[in-house]
């Protein structure tokens, strides 16, 4: 979620600001927006119109529109894609991706609660597990972590060709519900087992390391957390591509914080070259809440021998799944 998801209590620890999409509701209903003319439903995937075939085209259509509509908009404009969800969510109770469409709704909106339902009833009607990484990071922001693993355990996918995109998502949340829970060992154990396979794409080992280098700050292993932003930084220098291309802007759960990450490794890179003995900046500042809902907030705001006091969840910029999200449904 994003900052303004977080307030501050009075001693002084971050805790998720769980939205409610009822405050949306004008005159005790949800209105039905229009559906922007721009929207096209040619690019949907076969998979997904099959889900409709006891509707009429019509209404088939009309549905399908109100899914793109509220998958464009997630980032943008939490309200209205929340709108376009639930109309969707309403007209097709009983297909699974009208209602996952409805839990991203809610989930980049804020009402964690609400998503979990929305991704429960999804999975009960088509067995998928697409809605893990984001059920489990909901479970997160509502300080029940334990849940949150617990959940990418029973869904756990080993086959990284096939499921790489999901089990790098599931690997990082777990990873940091792990670490905010003080279990640092198990925390890097859980990271170390994916970042060493030799099969990820390049994208998916950045955004690992990245995350792996957060949690060596955090533990004031500086020098460690150093050669892993160094290591991004090369990957990326190599392919000649820009780690804006790497850096999901999701969940979130994490532009700002990580477009911090590689600002420090590359102010180290052109400090080595100028000044070969200079120390490296040491400062994590408090103020990077915004990142996956504010976990630094909760670990720079005081362990006890480790343990992080502050329930945080995913930044709603989650939104750099969009693959996850809505691949099938079209462009975004």
């Amino acid at each position: 979620m994003v900052t303004e998801n977080l307030e501050e209590n009075d001693s002084q620890e971050y805790k998720v600001v769980n939205k409610n999409i009822k405050d949306l509701l004008v005159d005790g209903e949800f209105p039905i927006p229009e559906i922007p003319d721009y929207i096209n439903i040619s690019s949907v995937d076969n998979s997904i119109l099959s889900a409709f075939h006891e509707f009429s085209d019509g209404s088939r259509d009309k549905i399908l529109k109100h899914m793109l509509a509220a998958t464009e908009l997630m980032n943008t404009d939490n309200e209205t894609s929340v709108y376009h969800a639930v109309a969707a969510a309403r007209m097709a109770p009983r297909v699974a991706n009208a209602r996952e469409i409805s839990g991203l709704a809610a989930y980049y909106y804020g009402d964690y609660k609400y998503a979990l339902q929305e991704f429960t009833a999804a999975h009960r009607l088509n067995d998928s597990i697409s809605f893990v990484p984001f059920a489990a990071d909901c479970f997160r922001a509502l300080g029940e972590r334990e849940k949150a693993i617990a959940l990418i355990s029973k869904h756990r996918k080993t086959d990284i060709i096939k499921y790489e995109e999901y089990i790098v998502e599931s690997t990082i949340i777990e990873t940091e519900c792990k670490f905010e829970l003080g279990l640092s060992d198990e925390a890097l154990k859980t990271i170390n087992k994916v970042i060493r396979h030799k099969g990820l794409a390049t994208n998916s080992r950045i955004r690992l390391q990245l995350t792996k280098a957060d949690i060596m700050e955090h533990l004031g292993e500086d020098e460690k957390a150093k050669e892993l932003l160094d290591k991004a930084y090369a990957l990326n220098n190599k392919q000649q591509n820009s780690f804006d291309e790497y850096v999901l802007v999701d969940i979130e759960e994490d532009e700002e914080e990580e477009q911090e990450l590689l600002k420090k490794a590359e102010s180290r890179t052109r400090d080595s070259k100028s000044h070969s003995g200079s120390s490296r900046d040491n400062s994590r500042g408090d103020s990077r809440g915004g990142g996956r809902g504010g976990r630094d907030s909760e670990r720079d705001g005081g362990r006890d021998g480790g343990r992080g006091s502050r329930d945080g969840g995913r930044d709603s910029r989650s939104g750099s799944r969009p693959d996850s999200k809505g691949g099938k449904y079209g462009k975004h």
